[in-house]
């Protein structure tokens, strides 16, 4: 059986809920409005669901040229080409880039609505992230908002393999990947080094180490208290230095973007 894409998610704010679609547009950076948006506090520090678990309530729906946004009985819209046009520096988990700060007013509604204090800004096409050295990053190789790499992928055969070592089985959602892989056996990717989606070209820069985040369930943004399920993979999936686990891959875009839809074939390059 060819593997294929089973999912395509896009999160366009850092650290809230995905959105799931039938195809998406491929750049440099990634999938088109793929963690485009973030919010940070009062020193440009980027804040997460690690910290806020409540950010996974955030939902985002892309109407024309516009962004809805809401949680709870809170909703509001930003248009596009809505931002201030002010520059800040962001950290990302240590990466320093550039932004554009979007508005005051979404400012007020995100600090209203989350109860704490913070701003909303944007990855325009000016504000160019490369991908860090460190992170197995080629030169040319640039990211959104993301932690590393332009893409995350994860096949249904390796959360299988998680889920029969779990008592309580946890989800695609928990790993937060942009592409899910159906048709291979359980870690396949890991293995890989070069793969063609839909025409698109990719290489595989480097597996993904999980943190906390994986801990926290995506539909009651509670934290587990048994440390689940990296407790159990750190029985099986322990990454090199033995202080991590790592699930799912990494990947750049190389070459020329494209479409990306589902039941696309991914072919596997040697």
């Amino acid at each position: 059986m060819t593997p294929f894409i089973s999912q395509i998610n896009i999160y366009p704010l850092k650290s809230a809920a995905p959105i799931s679609l039938d195809s998406a547009l491929l750049t440099s950076a990634g999938l088109e409005h793929d963690r485009r948006l973030m919010l940070i506090d009062e020193a440009g520090v980027c804040i997460t669901a690690r910290e806020f678990p409540e950010l996974l309530h955030v939902h985002t729906q892309i109407n024309s040229q516009q962004f809805q946004f809401s949680y709870k009985n809170y909703s509001v819209s930003l248009n596009f080409d809505t931002c201030k046009n002010e520059k800040i520096k962001v950290n990302i988990h240590g990466s320093i880039s550039m932004a554009t700060l979007v508005s005051p007013d979404l400012d007020v509604w995100f600090s209203g609505a989350l109860g704490i204090q913070c701003r909303l800004v944007t990855m325009q096409d000016a504000d160019v992230r490369e991908v860090e050295a460190e992170c197995n990053g080629h030169d040319g190789d640039v990211v959104s908002f993301a932690d590393e790499h332009a893409l995350l992928l994860i096949s249904e055969a390796s959360l299988e393999a998680l889920n029969q070592r779990l008592d309580k089985p946890v989800s695609m959602k928990n790993f937060r990947p942009n592409l899910v892989v159906a048709g291979t056996r359980a870690f396949a990717e890991d293995d890989w080094q070069r793969i063609r989606i839909g025409g698109n070209a990719f290489r595989i820069a480097q597996t993904c180490q999980r943190c906390k985040l994986t801990t926290i369930d995506p539909e009651t943004a509670e934290v587990r208290e048994d440390n689940e399920p990296l407790k159990t993979m750190l029985t099986f999936r322990r990454n090199a230095s033995g202080r991590g686990v790592i699930f799912g891959v990494h990947m750049a875009p190389v070459g020329k973007s494209g479409l990306l839809c589902l039941n696309d074939e991914v072919l596997i390059e040697k």
